[in-house]
């Protein structure tokens, strides 16, 4: 039987920290990440910027949040890195005439820059990464003194795989290497962060129609760690069907993120 737990937080928590290395369909996502951009935008817009300032942004999938903190440093520059080989084309594609940001195809794990930054932000890519630790020991030592860090990603919740529908589904399967709000603390001291904010934040998700829906969780459904397409296409049906409950319209789904706030003083 179907937990109804599952579906209290993003039914993309399902799958596997690898799922960002395995290459993604960039013009899916562009076409289905609108939930992604709205969220990061209601950060980015509590946001002062002086114009000048060096940005980097980790996980910057087809470029469009990257680009809209390049708008507010036209004096300064702006970096978007990310694993996958299909989203850093599609926004070097997409964003050629920007003058003042440029993309590059690394991971959170292994970027080194000679510059240092003055913000570095992250956008629901790091419950990807499997190696939270090194991450940011790399933000923090690309950090100019007084810079700061600030990350979206999605908040630890209940194991999906113990539950009875799912275990035979998902055994033997990577999961999702996302943290609690005292863990990604506890990291971010250690790596010698200050003034540190961490906390859960819920969000509703209002989808027109179940199509929608699909669509929104079929941007990262083909790359469920260990499946095959057809097998993820099952998933992802069976995930939408639960979530919309009957309902072929105005469907809604909760989710929790954790937001991150920290700087290098």
């Amino acid at each position: 039987m179907k937990n109804a737990l599952l579906f209290s937080f993003f039914p993309l928590w399902i799958f596997g920290p690898n799922c960002m290395y395995k290459d993604w369909d960039a013009q899916h996502y562009k076409l289905n990440s609108q939930l992604h951009y709205e969220n990061a935008m209601n950060v980015i817009n509590q946001l002062s910027f002086r114009g000048d300032e060096v940005v980097l942004d980790i996980g910057c999938g087809d470029g469009r949040i990257t680009y809209d903190i390049a708008k507010r440093v036209p004096h300064g520059s702006m970096i978007g890195i990310d694993p996958s080989a299909n989203m850093i084309e599609e926004a070097k594609k997409s964003f050629a005439d920007v003058k003042n940001m440029s993309f590059e195809q690394i991971g959170a794990e292994d970027f080194t820059f000679d510059i240092l930054f003055d913000l570095i932000v992250s956008f629901f890519a790091l419950h990807y990464v499997s190696n939270h630790e090194k991450v940011l020991e790399n933000i923090f030592t690309a950090l100019k003194p007084n810079g700061t860090f600030i990350a979206l990603m999605a908040l630890r919740q209940p194991d999906i795989a113990t539950y009875d529908y799912w275990s035979d589904i998902f055994a033997g399967q990577e999961k999702w290497n996302t943290k609690t709000e005292a863990e990604y603390k506890y990291m971010l001291e250690k790596a010698g962060f200050k003034n540190i904010i961490v906390k859960a934040e819920e969000t509703s998700y209002f989808f027109a129609t179940k199509k929608d829906l699909f669509n929104w969780i079929w941007g990262c459904a083909p790359y469920i760690a260990g499946f095959d397409q057809e097998k993820a296409l099952q998933i992802a049906t069976e995930i939408v069907d639960t979530i919309a409950n009957g309902k072929e319209e105005n469907i809604e789904m909760k989710g929790p993120n954790l937001y991150v706030k920290a700087e290098k003083t």
